[in-house]
């Protein structure tokens, strides 16, 4: 959910599209995955050991999410401070300039 939020949100907030968009579909599969692979490995014990081999990518799954996550997230957060910045530059340098 935090991950949903931050895709959806953080443009809103700082004005600029997502930098990565991509990120937030292999975000989704890859976390989607990783909670699919826990949830199933708690029955693994029952019905099949062999399982338990497979279920043990979920960590990597989840480390995948979250680094898409945060790169799209951080790199929006840096374009949008820039484009703050430079609004800011130039509203600054507008209102210095002699008309």
């Amino acid at each position: 959910m935090i991950c949903a939020m931050g895709f959806r949100f953080l443009p809103v907030i700082e004005g600029v599209p997502i930098a990565i968009p991509g990120a937030r579909p292999v975000a989704f599969w890859a976390l989607s995955s990783a909670v699919l692979l826990r949830t199933a490995e708690m029955g693994a014990d029952h019905l099949h050991e062999g399982f338990l081999h497979l279920a043990a990518y979920s960590g990597f799954l989840a480390w995948v999410a979250l680094v898409a996550w945060g790169l799209a997230v951080s790199l929006t957060m840096i374009r949008g401070t820039a484009a703050r910045r430079s609004v800011a530059l130039g509203n600054s340098s507008e209102r210095s300039s002699p008309s």
